[in-house]
């Protein structure tokens, strides 16, 4: 039997379909190397830093859908839609919120997909990226899961 040539439409939450989203980014992001011919993967990078972003919307959404007031950060906003999230109830967590220091600027920046806006060096992201986004996919479900 063929497939359909329209996908089923998309099940679940909104929360529940962001975080399907930055699953199947970061999933996509473990195959790939963090370095290439001595420079930065930015296709890893742009993966796990979009993945980290569905994350902190999915539980944004998840928190406003449960009575708290709709606050929207700008898109490629990290620090923004982080900001929120706490406001909303997730928990502090110092190593997430130094990793957004880090990463908000190359992801807001559009550093990772466009050689036109580096401008200085930045700092090994190698672990930092990955390990962010990992720790807020462990949050996260926890807290939509309840």
């Amino acid at each position: 039997m063929k497939p359909p040539i329209f996908s089923p439409p998309a099940a679940g939450s909104k929360p529940q379909q962001y975080m399907h989203l930055a699953r199947m980014f970061r999933e996509a992001a473990l195959g790939l190397p963090a370095y290439r011919n001595n420079d930065v993967n930015w296709p890893t990078y742009a993966l796990l830093l979009h993945a980290t972003e569905l994350v902190l919307k999915a539980f944004c959404d998840h928190a406003v859908a449960n009575g708290m007031p709709n606050a929207r950060a700008p898109n490629h906003d990290l620090k923004g839609w982080y900001a929120i999230a706490l406001q909303h109830g997730l928990p502090a967590d110092q190593h997430v919120a130094e990793g957004i220091d880090i990463l908000a600027e190359l992801h807001s920046s559009h550093y990772a997909r466009y050689p036109d806006n580096r401008r200085a060096s930045i700092p090994d992201i190698s672990i930092i990226a990955s390990d962010v986004v990992d720790r807020l996919i462990s949050i996260v479900t926890a807290r939509i899961s309840e």
